[in-house]
């Protein structure tokens, strides 16, 4: 089990490195450990409404995860082509 007071192991240290390179990531995390932490009378909520927002949170990570990965892939992928094929140009998604 992770220990907070032992020194950062060098998996840990790739996690936090892969979480400040994804921000949406991070925050999506963030949101989630909030859920199993929350500790003020203000949000006392039911079981049920905890795994709501849990499954929704989880959707969420979902969708920007294979978001992440199709736009990383993408990339990947015409710059191959185009290391193979000097002349194709990439065209740019329109937003």
């Amino acid at each position: 089990m992770f220990k907070t007071k032992e020194p950062r192991s060098a998996r840990e240290k790739r996690l936090v490195e892969q979480l400040r390179e994804n921000p949406q990531l991070f925050e999506r995390f963030e949101s989630i450990l909030a859920l199993a932490h929350e500790e003020d009378g203000a949000n006392v909520r039911s079981a049920d409404e905890v795994e709501s927002v849990l499954i929704e949170q989880l959707r969420q990570l979902g969708n920007e995860t294979l978001s992440h990965w199709a736009s990383s892939a993408e990339q990947k992928v015409g710059e191959e082509l185009k290391s193979n094929n000097p002349s194709v140009q990439q065209r740019e998604k329109k937003r």
